[in-house]
């Protein structure tokens, strides 16, 4: 059984239930489907009565479907910021590349390429490829 959702010292609501989402009896939240009234129209200006939405499921986005923590992969190859602006793709591709020819260890990963704290460039029309399965990019942080 489902009861609504009650959203308690919400900054910009502040207490308010939703009839669209609701807690199930597991804990996990539950979506309704809702019709649009005839009449109303989509961003592009066109009706759309009678059409079934829901409200977007993001709960299972994310590692394992978030059902388990994120595991900790040791890092097989650390970069450290150039520092001078230069593009670091070049770097960080052979980072990757040197890692995906690794085996994979007994839970199915590679290793790690761990960018150390700072700044790193990276040119938005050449990008970074990472086509092998059981490398992980991590960063440090600030």
């Amino acid at each position: 059984t489902a009861s609504p959702t009650t959203f308690q010292n919400d900054p910009y609501f502040g207490e308010s239930q939703s009839t669209l989402v609701s807690r199930g009896a597991d804990g996990r939240l539950l979506y309704r489907g809702y019709s649009n009234q005839v009449g109303d129209t989509n961003s592009n200006g066109y009706v759309q009565g009678g059409a079934t939405n829901m409200v977007p499921d993001f709960s299972t986005a994310g590692y394992m479907e978030c059902d388990v923590p994120i595991p900790f992969v040791p890092a097989a190859v650390v970069l450290y910021p150039n520092n001078d602006g230069a593009d670091d793709a070049a770097r960080i591709q052979a980072a990757i590349d040197s890692v995906g020819t690794l085996s994979f260890d007994a839970e199915g990963f590679r290793g790690a390429v761990l960018l150390k704290a700072g700044t790193y460039y990276v040119d938005a029309a050449g990008g970074l490829l990472v086509p092998y399965s059981g490398v992980v990019i991590r960063g440090e942080g600030s």
